[in-house]
């Protein structure tokens, strides 16, 4: 089917009202509400970005970071679902009736299970619209159960039926990273061109951000928008451009244990871990997800090195890759003058995913696609050259970019991983850009602290049906005060996490973060 609506309107459309809500744009002291910018990432670990501490390259979160604050205890869910249900809604998936959520399959019959956000939980966008914002959702929604991405089934689930203006992205959990299952609106579309000709999903994602931004401006500039843009970058199935893979080309060799022991010693050095946390030996880690215990590097024969450095090195080059894309939006925003009155919030959804195997070989079940052979020409410029769609960097890999802590995602004890978080918004960071911020909070802390920040409160009821209460905690409170005691609520997970690095093992993580050797935070 080819792709609707992709050219600019002939003309400027006048700005109608959503589903019936009155619009009513707020203002605090007459100054225009703030926007709102959702980066979404997708199994990123805590110590894989660079300004975390990690050798990922990711200048545009460099950039974020300095004129922003970083959390260091930020945790998410362990599965995808339930992260983005609490990053949209404030609330506990599993308090207010969420089904459980899983990708199923794997080659043993399961069908894929989604979720449905219930009536009573309404979501950011819908809290938002109903005050005069516009809203625009891209990339990732998996909040709807398999059953309903058919052709002929309800859009109820969807994006629009949830307070979106507009949608572009996919349904499911996963999508080809070059030839995409996309919706837009409500109708399934074809990618734009071929990845012979250079198609990548977050180039694209990025490209009908700007467009839906801009086309928003053009026909209501006062109006304040709301755009959760949510990548499929890092989630398998994974294809990084061959010029970006190339760009990290040996730069794992080292191995994990070693990258572990170097993204510690610049953790350290950027305050986001205590000066005297240390490493669990290889030998004493946690299990992965689904095999045993991660071997040593050296352990490892040469073809188990190779296979293993070379898909870590694709991961690195489509997380760099996604980065660059992110930076168009922000230098959109910046050039319209946009940048200054929105709130970026940039995060991952999920730690690093844990599922591949201990040293690195693919999971057949996974994806009914072959490796490549570096050898052979790719059929054109985006053809991948580290990585085919399916190829898994290990499991170990996946736990050195957790570093310090021993376990993976998916065998957290406490329910939750911390995951890195980005807050930008200068109207109320300046004196405080490029802090590093230790209290706890959860992914459900951040739609209360967006409702604090525009000055909005949660409403009663949404689209006449009256809502359960938030649970997520504001952290407006840690703009100007990096020391202030913890307001998030641990018991938004299944109990109390704690750290699981040598040196602090079996001490809250809060507690164990905010050691006597840290310097003060400004």
């Amino acid at each position: 089917m080819a792709r609707a609506f992709r050219t600019d309107p002939a003309g400027i459309v006048a700005d109608e009202p959503v589903r019936g809500r009155r619009r009513c744009l707020p203002s605090a002291a007459g100054r225009r509400a703030p926007n709102v910018l959702y980066v979404v990432w997708d199994d990123a670990g805590l110590a894989s970005w660079d300004c975390y501490g990690g050798l990922i390259e990711t200048p545009q979160m460099n950039w974020l970071a300095a004129r922003g604050l970083r959390y260091s205890q930020w945790h998410t869910p362990a599965l995808s679902s339930p992260a983005r249900y609490s990053l949209l809604t404030g609330r506990n998936f599993g308090a207010a009736g969420m089904a459980r959520a899983g990708r199923g399959g794997r080659g043993r019959g399961r069908p894929e299970q989604g979720v449905t956000i219930p009536a009573a939980v309404g979501t950011l966008a819908e809290i938002l619209g109903g005050t005069g914002y516009r809203s625009y959702c891209l990339g990732k929604w998996h909040l709807s159960p398999a059953e309903r991405y058919a052709v002929g089934g309800s859009r109820q689930s969807w994006p629009l039926g949830r307070g979106f203006d507009h949608y572009y992205g996919f349904l499911g959990a996963q999508t080809s990273q070059l030839s995409p299952d996309l919706v837009y609106d409500n109708q399934y579309v074809d990618a734009p061109y071929s990845p012979a000709d250079g198609y990548h999903l977050s180039r694209d994602l990025v490209d009908m951000a700007i467009e839906f931004i801009r086309d928003g401006i053009r026909a209501a500039p006062q109006q304040p928008w709301f755009c959760y843009v949510s990548f499929g970058s890092n989630n398998a199935p994974r294809a990084a451009p061959r010029e970006w893979a190339d760009r990290y080309r040996g730069g794992f060799d080292m191995g994990y244990d070693r990258y572990r022991e170097m993204a510690l010693g610049h953790r350290k050095r950027l305050g986001l871990v205590p000066g005297d946390a240390g490493l669990a030996p290889t030998g004493q880690c946690a299990r992965m997800a689904r095999g045993p215990a991660a071997p040593s590097w050296q352990s490892l024969s040469g073809e188990q090195k190779r296979i293993s450095s070379r898909a870590a090195e694709s991961q690195a080059g489509l997380c760099s890759f996604t980065d660059h894309q992110i930076g168009r939006v922000l230098e959109y925003l910046r050039e319209s003058g946009q940048l200054d009155d929105t709130i970026v919030v940039a995060c991952s959804a999920n730690a690093a995913d844990a599922d591949g195997s201990p040293h690195g070989p693919p999971r057949p079940a996974d994806f009914a696609v072959s490796w490549p052979d570096d050898s052979r020409p790719g059929p054109g410029p985006g053809y991948p050259a580290a990585a085919a769609d399916g190829r898994a960097y290990s499991a170990a890999w996946a736990w050195a970019f957790g570093t310090p802590y021993r376990v993976s995602r998916q065998s957290s004890p406490g329910g939750s991983t911390a995951s890195p978080l980005i807050i930008s918004w200068p109207r109320e960071m300046n004196d405080a850009a490029g802090g590093v911020r230790d209290q706890y909070h959860h992914a459900a802390d951040i739609v209360p602290t967006i409702l604090d920040c525009a000055g909005i409160d949660s409403p009663r009821s949404v689209n006449g049906c009256r809502q359960a209460p938030i649970q997520g905690v504001s952290m407006r409170y840690t703009f100007q005060a990096a020391d202030a005691p913890s307001a998030g609520r641990p018991g938004l997970t299944s109990h109390r996490p704690r750290a699981r690095s040598a040196a602090t093992a079996g001490q809250p993580v809060d507690a164990a973060m905010r050691g006597s050797r840290r310097p003060a935070r400004r």
